[in-house]
Order: structure tokens, then sequence, then C-alpha cells
């Protein structure tokens, strides 16, 4: 697993980055991500106390604001990057929050989870069953949060340029968007060096009919922050592959039914 993230760390830095500088950003982000999931276990003791700092550091929460006063709902898309999941909590202070998860196989680990969560008022849309309950969400005016840099069952992706290099992500907050009218949010919460709180929020997304095109707007957000703090992505599995060097659009496996 270490070799995977070694990897996606040098994509990152580029061909000129030393074998130490690679190492080093890569055990960077293993403590990072002990970090996170230190907080995440410190749930639901830390929810309210953690929440409402970060809401003090939100730049750019007016878009938030003003997303969710059209009354279409809102599409969030983020990364594994800082805390996830205190910036979903941070959401449900204000408005109310869906997350996309997956269930675990261990029905044990699966309410460990997913107790956390809605300690944090967040609630949880299996992966399984996304696809109406996503549009049925949207059509409450709530938001609902996607992670774009994970494969999801049932949505094949699409193909984007992230770091100088074809990868595939999946394509379900665009399509979303597109479907139903939602404004597409990106935002990121990450703890800093003196261990408080930042949070990101940026404009508006413009949302295009070509999910492809929607999601390379998004991951060029993402690429954006991850360039300024590498060390808080935690990406454990390949995400560049010979395979993905061809670019191209790989078709979105959502039906219409979903959004009827």
């Amino acid at each position: 697993m270490h070799q995977r993230v070694r990897a996606n760390v040098r994509q990152i830095l580029g061909p000129k980055a030393s074998d130490a500088d690679v190492e080093r950003l890569a055990r960077s982000q293993w403590r990072n991500y002990m970090r996170y999931l230190r907080d995440f276990a410190a749930l639901p003791r830390i929810a309210r106390s953690e929440t409402e700092r970060i809401f003090e550091r939100a730049e750019g929460w007016e878009h938030i604001d003003r997303a969710m006063s059209q009354g279409r709902g809102l599409v969030l898309a983020s990364v594994h990057f800082g805390n996830w999941d205190l910036a979903a909590g941070t959401m449900a202070r204000r408005h109310p929050v869906n997350v996309i998860a997956d269930t675990f196989s261990s029905r044990l680990l699966d309410g460990f989870v997913n107790r956390r969560r809605k300690a944090l008022g967040v609630q949880v849309i299996p992966v399984e069953k996304a696809l109406k309950r996503t549009v049925s969400a949207l059509r409450r005016n709530e938001s609902v949060a996607f992670l774009v840099d994970k494969p999801l069952a049932g949505d094949a992706g699409v193909d984007v340029e992230f770091f100088g290099r074809r990868t595939r992500i999946p394509a379900g907050a665009a399509y979303f968007a597109s479907r139903t009218g939602a404004p597409l949010i990106a935002a990121f919460v990450w703890r800093n060096e003196h261990g408080d709180f930042r949070v990101q929020v940026f404009p508006p997304i413009q949302v295009d009919p070509d999910v492809k095109t929607t999601m390379q707007q998004v991951i060029r957000v993402a690429e954006q922050v991850i360039r300024a703090h590498p060390e808080q992505w935690y990406m454990f599995r390949s995400m560049w592959s010979t395979s993905q060097e061809v670019g191209g659009t790989v078709d979105v496996d959502l039906t219409e039914e979903a959004v009827a």
C-alpha cells in the first residue's frame, strides 16, 4: 500500500522530485490520515465543538448559503482530503446534508461508522441506493456530498486529466447536478500545521450537459487544493496506471428512472 502512496506522490511532485522528497510527503500523508482517524474515533464527543470552530474559519461559505436559497438542493464535491466527515458535519449545522457512503461487509464496522456520521447530523445514503435517494434529497432542497476521487459501484466514471495524466473518476456529482438543476460546489476542510482547521468553499462550478466537461472542472479545483497542501490528500489506491493513459469518455451507468 505504501508503494501505491509513493507512486501517487511522485505524480503530484513531478519527475524531478527526489526519492527523499517523495518518501517525506508520503509519510506526511500517512500521519495526517492517522489524525483524521483519531478525530473520527472521537466522535460524537467532539462533533459540536469542532464543527463550530470549522464554521468560524470558513472561507466562501456564502456560496453555500446562496446555492441553497435557490431551492434546488446542492451537490457538494470533495476528495479524500483533510477531514471530509467534519466538513459534512459543519454543513449539517446549517443545511441538511446527505453523504454517499460504502456499505461495509462487517455489520459492526458499518454500524460504528454510520453512528459517528449521524452524530454529526449527517444522513447516510448507501451507495447501492444512491440513485433514487440522491434525487429525492435534492428535490427536498437538501445537499448531497460526493467524494470524486474513488470509483463507486454503478458509476463507470469518466476520464479526466489530473496532475498531467489521465485517470478515471466517478461522474455522479456532475450527472445529478446536470439532471436535476442543482448547483455544484467544491469544498474542502483540513487541519493546518498548527492543528487548526481551514475551510475553503469555492464558487459554483458551471455545470455542462457533458458530465466529462463538468468533472474536469471539479478535478481542476481539487488539483489546485491538493497542490497547495499535498500532505492532506489520502489516496491508497493507484490513482494512475498505464491503462489510463488513453483519453476518452466512459459511459456513465446511471439510469433515467432515477430522475423520473
